[in-house]
């Protein structure tokens, strides 16, 4: 694993990769189906134009439009990898395992909201308008890995290829 945690590092993912080695893990629920059956690990692919789960596509996109606006990508859609310091958030979401970027990454986060879907659920959003505010109040930002992992809230990751494990390592 040290040639593929060199091999990452070198791919523009290094805060990843030095937030791993202090034991700081970015967990993802999956479905077992769509880690092509091996049993604990491997290389997965995002896709450029991710469909939400769970969010309307309306409410997605102007999430999408804010967040191209404060940080200039689309952290719903464009190649999105959502991630959480906490093993059991990611549960929720499917069987977790470790995650680390392979290509260029960057991430966005909010020290106020552990789920976006989630919170704008409970806050009864459904018009793209209030999308901004609610954004706004988030206090969304672009830095500090560690202390979003340690935060285990939703990190939302944009990298073309990541790698995962079943078991923490690096």
């Amino acid at each position: 694993m040290d040639s593929l945690s060199e091999s990452v590092e070198s791919a523009g993912a290094a805060e990843f990769v030095a937030s791993a080695r202090r034991g700081l893990w970015c967990w993802r629920g999956v479905s077992l189906d769509s880690t092509g059956g091996a049993p604990d690990q491997g290389v997965l692919t995002t896709h450029p134009d991710r469909r939400p789960r769970s969010m309307s596509i309306e409410l997605s996109r102007a999430c999408d439009d804010w967040f191209e606006e404060r940080f200039g990508w689309r952290a719903r859609s464009n190649h999105s990898l959502f991630v959480s310091g906490s093993r059991d958030q990611a549960m929720q979401f499917g069987t977790p395992v470790v995650v680390i970027p392979m290509t260029p990454a960057r991430y966005v986060w909010s020290p106020r909201i552990a789920d976006l879907t989630r919170h704008l659920e409970a806050l009864g959003v459904l018009q793209a308008e209030q999308i901004p505010t609610v954004l706004e109040a988030g206090g969304y930002r672009d830095a500090d890995l560690e202390a979003a992992i340690v935060s285990g809230h939703e990190i939302m990751v944009r990298a073309e290829r990541y790698c995962w494990s079943a078991v923490p390592v690096v």
